[in-house]
């Protein structure tokens, strides 16, 4: 009878390694992924509280967007702290950021609701209120630009995606069938993909802002889906922030593994807020509540 109640209990712990439920050791081991780095805060004075991630793939950085500490900070591909920056002393809470192909980025701050562009080189600082046609107020959050140049933001006042030209003339909105309210999205073949956490339904639009259809991912017993990206394989990473989780599913929300599990220890999450694939196929998971960003490879 021990020698049964034994195996079982190991076979339990072995399922649930696999799984990503398991005990602190078996953390982020699951399907093909191991932890790769860490990058937590050196200074005993300075908490980094990452709340979205961002990429330049030419000068292999990675930013992140720290809304606590108001600054943008840069890490190169080993984690080393290059750069940190506020616009001297402009961004108060930056929530996102995208870099274009001119040298600048494109910066959201919560508490001016403004956009900001800073010239890297120039030093140049520009502020911008962005509106609706109708001259309500954007409120922008998460940004991304598109092939030719046109900016992509999540309006958090009501959630809805808009895209602006380069003069931030409003040129789309992406509204589907109901009243959906994203919290992320990305482009994808020439597609903008959006997540509804509430519905927890990923919403396609063509890229002209044309509604194609919508995935449900109800099956795949999400508590909270938060952010997302598309990974090998073509395969969804989702990021579910309440339970501590990224959940790996195909494009039709059949689910193919989970990983991760919630809690303080290293290789556990707590409350993420965003992750991405970096220049060398490396997953980044920004996890908030615990301060620090974990980097998985294969």
């Amino acid at each position: 009878m021990c020698i049964r109640l034994m195996s079982r209990l190991f076979l339990l712990t072995v399922v649930s390694g696999l799984l990503g439920l398991g005990l602190p050791a078996t953390a982020g081991a699951a399907g093909p992924w191991k932890s790769a780095l860490r990058i937590e805060s050196p200074e005993k004075d300075f908490h980094l509280t990452p709340l979205r991630l961002a990429l330049d793939r030419q000068r292999q950085r990675l930013y992140v967007v720290d809304a606590v500490a108001g600054m943008i900070i840069a890490y190169d591909s080993e984690g080393a702290e290059k750069a940190r920056f506020n616009a001297s002393g402009e961004l108060r809470e930056p929530v996102a950021m995208v870099r274009d192909r001119q040298g600048g980025i494109w910066v959201s701050d919560r508490a001016s609701n403004q956009l900001f562009h800073i010239g890297l080189k120039s030093k140049r600082i520009e502020r911008f209120t962005v509106r609706h046609r109708d001259g309500r107020r954007v409120v922008p959050d998460r940004l991304e630009l598109d092939r030719d140049r046109n900016l992509l933001l999540l309006d958090r006042n009501g959630g809805r995606i808009l895209k602006y030209d380069a003069h931030l003339n409003l040129l789309t909105e992406y509204q589907g069938p109901g009243r959906f309210i994203f919290t992320d999205f990305r482009l994808h073949q020439q597609e903008l993909w959006a997540l509804d956490p509430v519905r927890q339904a990923l919403v396609i639009f063509s890229a002209a802002g044309r509604y194609l259809r919508q995935l449900d991912l109800k099956g795949l017993e999400l508590e909270f889906p938060y952010a997302f990206a598309f990974g090998p394989e073509n395969n969804l990473y989702l990021l579910d922030r309440h339970a501590g989780q990224i959940v790996v599913c195909d494009t039709h929300a059949r689910l193919r593994y989970r990983f991760f599990t919630p809690g303080r220890y290293p290789g556990h999450l707590r409350y993420p807020s965003d992750l991405l694939f970096d220049w060398q196929g490396r997953l980044c998971v920004a996890d908030e509540g615990n301060g620090r960003i974990e980097i998985m490879s294969r």
